[in-house]
């Protein structure tokens, strides 16, 4: 890079970092030219402490994917700078006790600030409410979803998504098989938008990379396992699928993971995030509350339900039917 351009581009750096566009200068200062200049050294280091603040701040508001997404680029940045290592443990505490149950829902109401609890009603004496029915079983961090005559499908509501490999004992959302760390990258829903963030060699389209937005189409590889694509099938949806090369398959059940963003499609509709050939032209899975419901057009059974009604709670391990299809979620 020519001196000029140097200039230029730590100019557009320091204007960056000033309006508090840390993604934009992230961008500039990634290049390894302008990280040999002393210039370049210390927009580095506002850059990391920029960075670790908003990080802080995401983390303040339980916005933990974000948090976490800031503090790697401050790592990446800085490396493991002390005030780093610390909010790195920190959001690491947050995040151990929750992962294993996380669900979509459970994690938007982490996503606000917390209020103060309202005062205790006083008591009055009242006669014992009769129990209410049993409410279906939350959905955990990974689901099977397996839609007879059509395929089985890995499902992951959270929005944070470890892969890994089949065997670690990081137990990770996303088993793959082959040579790679049991922690071998993560996948965060912010927004609208799906970041990669490999903790191994990966690639993206072939191009390595150490962070990525996802688009449509990109072929991912994580060191030496199968290569998989990324799609958003439906584009009023933000649930995204991951389709693995064949033959390969995540526990000899799956090729697909659907990452589930409050709803998915099942139908015969071009748009369907699980496309099949029969039964209804759209059925909708909606996450809500930490529950799954089915809709759909036409009326659904299911095992253990009064009768056919056009929505239904979805338990575990029971049938569900609607126009000639059939399908049972489980526990991954």
């Amino acid at each position: 890079m020519f001196s000029l351009q140097r200039k230029i581009a730590l100019k557009r750096a320091r204007i960056a970092l000033r309006a508090g566009n840390l993604e934009g200068a992230c961008r500039i200062l990634h290049a390894p030219e302008l990280q040999e200049q002393r210039e370049g050294q210390e927009l580095c280091r506002k850059l990391v402490d920029a960075l670790i603040a908003r990080a802080r701040a995401h983390a303040a508001c339980a916005s933990l994917p974000e948090a976490m997404l800031d503090l790697k680029r401050a790592i990446d940045f800085g490396g493991a700078r002390p005030d780093a290592v610390q909010l790195r443990n920190e959001l690491g505490a947050k995040l151990a006790p929750v992962r294993p149950g996380l669900t979509a829902a459970r994690f938007a109401s982490l996503s606000t600030c917390a209020a103060p609890p309202a005062p205790p009603a006083p008591l009055t004496p009242s006669p014992s409410p009769p129990a209410p029915p049993a409410a279906p079983r939350p959905p955990s961090s990974r689901l099977y979803l397996w839609v007879d005559g059509v395929g089985t499908y890995l499902v992951a509501p959270s929005p944070r998504i470890v892969i890994g490999r089949h065997d670690s004992s990081a137990a990770p959302d996303i088993p793959l098989p082959g040579r790679i760390p049991g922690l071998a990258a993560e996948i965060l829903r912010t927004s609208e938008q799906y970041m990669l963030c490999p903790h191994c060699e990966a690639a993206v389209n072939g191009r390595r990379v150490s962070e990525k937005v996802l688009a449509p189409g990109d072929r991912i590889r994580l060191g030496e396992s199968p290569a998989f694509t990324f799609y958003v099938p439906c584009p009023m949806s933000t649930t995204a699928l991951l389709r693995l090369e064949p033959p390969s398959l995540l526990q000899g059940k799956a090729s697909d993971v659907l990452l589930l963003d409050q709803f998915m499609v099942i139908g015969r509709k071009g748009l369907a995030h699980v496309k099949t050939a029969f039964g209804p032209m759209e059925l909708v899975l909606m996450l809500e509350d930490g529950h799954l419901t089915a809709r759909s057009k036409e009326m659904i059974t299911a095992d253990g339900s009064p009768g056919p009604a056009h929505e239904c709670a979805i338990e575990l391990g029971r049938r569900v039917c609607v126009e000639g299809l059939s399908f049972t979620v489980t526990e991954g």
